[in-house]
């Protein structure tokens, strides 16, 4: 394993807001934590193409209005050109295709000069158009010394869930994303359906673990008034994605999300 140039001590926070991908590397907004990514080890070409082909709302569906699904497959131009952070509170994203891929995206986060000025990074070990390769907990340490704080974006499924959290807390690590999309036929699922599903998901894992671990939520967020479902969850931060699809709404609901964070003291996400 080679080792970090850097010697600096990442912030112990970030913005409670974030903007999720693909979305995140496409609005330049002050006071939220973008994330980019998911970055895998080679590139994925198509991404916009496939999102083009793929991105469909379902308007007929038994579900309801609002809901969307999607087959970009983590798509992306590979970990070697990962975009520069531009400010502290940038999240990187990355998920490994095959086994092997793990430890070899370390090796390249370790040398790469873009990487440097991101705060966090975000391991999503579930996409629900893609096979990727299960996280291998004998390599957490290697992760760790990258010296980022380090968040877990989780696949929607009960059982896988339960079980990672309770592994990765064994090894330190207490700050999660939930959820990723959720698998169908059609592609991801995201948008109503997903927000409903989520708060009942979140709120049993509330009970489960309680202030052992720290709640990224997200899915399905349209509005304001969506986001306050999650915020009254007691989490410590919100993601957006879905709201992305109505460009024209994004601004305004950061702003009332921002005050209501200000108000209730919780505009940052703190980690050890």
């Amino acid at each position: 394993m080679n080792k970090s140039n850097s010697e600096d001590i990442p912030s112990n926070r970030l913005n409670a807001i974030f903007i999720s991908p693909p979305f995140g590397q496409f609005f330049k907004i002050t006071n939220i934590s973008p994330i980019h990514g998911s970055y895998t080890l080679k590139e994925r070409p198509g991404r916009y193409i496939q999102a083009i082909r793929t991105i469909r709302p379902l308007l007929f569906s038994k579900m309801g209005k609002g809901n969307f699904v999607n087959k970009i497959s983590l798509r992306n131009p590979g970990i070697d050109k990962i975009p520069l952070a531009t400010h502290e509170n940038y999240v990187l994203s990355i998920a490994a295709i095959e086994q092997k891929d793990w430890l070899l995206l370390v090796d390249k986060l370790y040398i790469n000069a873009n990487f440097q000025d991101y705060s966090a990074l975000e391991i999503n070990i579930g996409c629900p158009n893609t096979t990727t390769a299960p996280f291998l907990f004998e390599n957490i340490n290697y992760f760790k010394n990258l010296n980022k704080n380090l968040i877990i974006k989780l696949p929607p499924k009960k059982d896988a869930i339960f079980k990672n959290i309770r592994e990765f807390i064994k090894h330190d690590i207490n700050t999660f994303h939930l959820s990723n999309t959720f698998p169908t036929k059609l592609g991801g699922l995201s948008g109503q359906w997903l927000r409903k599903y989520n708060l009942r998901l979140i709120n049993r894992v509330q009970k489960e673990f309680g202030e052992d671990i720290r709640i990224i939520a997200g899915g399905g967020v349209h509005c304001f008034e969506d986001a306050l479902e999650y915020l009254r969850l007691r989490i410590q931060g919100i993601s957006m994605s879905t709201i992305c699809y109505y460009p024209w709404r994004v601004n305004s609901t950061i702003v009332k999300i921002q005050e209501y964070l200000a108000k209730n003291n919780k505009e940052y996400i703190y980690f050890k």
